[in-house]
């Protein structure tokens, strides 16, 4: 071990080099990758602009034909898609229909995107901008991030406590209940009463991700554990703080945060906060998987090398 021991430091250092690199390099990009956007026109010209939007953005936008206009829009309100185009084929101008919730840069990159590829027809774009949103779109961001950090300074907490082995119940139930209270207080501080309930199982499920996974690298790694663990959920969360739509962000971070703790805990803040909704259930999925496989792997560490 002693040789792995030496090797760990080294890469926990070149880990968080290679993150803070990145962060500092890999401004937001001007693209809306994988932005959702609903065509409400007559079936042959919404088929044209489905094929042409997305030959034009070379995939950055995933347009799908909607069957009305009420239908789009509730979709919009509701976050199932980042816009609605609205062709009338008995005027020149179609509208361009976007949520607050996207962000000034993300509306701005969608009629970019809107306006290219309808002016081949000759065509023009209105905007409309759609119910403001309840909250900021900064904040689920900030609640997310804060939530994960939470989890894993409760565990570093108890680590400087203690230089025995950190209880695991103890620990986290302490993030967990932090956690809860972190997305309540937010919910009533924004004045989203019917968010509590969700927002705080959201939060104190995020906490408890980050706890259990830097319960187990402490394990695993001793100190360096610590090390990993902060590469992981403090580093990583710097595109929260920053409040970059994910549909913006640069490589690695596109292909990466949506599948880190932080990335599934801002889409679940996200989608109470700013739409109402319950969370996507893949978001959910996620964070309890990497609980379940985090407290198994401790369970089977523990039992390998039970305690003297």
């Amino acid at each position: 071990m002693s040789g792995a021991r030496r090797v760990v430091p080294l890469l926990v250092l070149a880990l968080q080099a290679a993150v803070v690199l990145t962060l500092l390099l890999a401004r937001p990009t001007s693209e809306p990758h994988g932005a959702r956007v609903a065509i409400v026109a007559p079936p042959v010209v919404a088929a044209t602009l489905v094929d042409r939007l997305g030959d034009d953005t070379d995939g950055d936008v995933r347009a799908t034909a909607s069957p009305s206009t009420e239908v789009a829009l509730d979709d919009l309100d509701d976050g199932l898609v980042d816009a609605v185009v609205v062709v009338d084929l008995t005027v020149e101008r179609d509208v361009l229909h976007v949520s607050p919730a996207n962000g000034t840069r993300l509306n701005a990159a969608l009629l970019r995107e809107a306006t290219a590829t309808t002016a081949l027809f000759g065509r023009t774009v209105d905007v409309v901008t759609a119910q403001p949103a309840p909250v900021s779109r900064v904040v689920p961001f900030l609640t997310a991030a804060a939530a994960v950090v939470l989890g894993f300074a409760v565990v570093v907490a108890a680590a400087w406590r203690s230089r025995s082995r950190v209880g695991v119940v103890a620990t986290s139930g302490t993030a967990v209940v932090g956690g809860t209270l972190l997305g309540a207080a937010v919910a009533v501080g924004s004045g989203e009463p019917s968010a509590l309930v969700p927002l705080g199982l959201a939060s104190g499920l995020s906490s408890l991700t980050a706890a259990a996974v830097t319960l187990l690298l402490l394990r695993l790694l001793g100190a360096w554990g610590l090390g990993v663990a902060a590469a992981v959920f403090l580093l990583t969360t710097a595109p929260l703080i920053r409040a970059t739509h994910p549909l913006l962000l640069a490589s690695p971070w596109r292909e990466v945060t949506p599948w880190l703790p932080h990335g599934a805990a801002a889409d679940l803040t996200s989608d109470v906060l700013l739409f109402g909704s319950a969370g996507d259930p893949r978001s959910w999925t996620l964070l309890l998987g990497y609980v379940a496989l985090a407290f198994l792997t401790l369970a089977l560490v523990r039992s390998e090398a039970p305690e003297a």
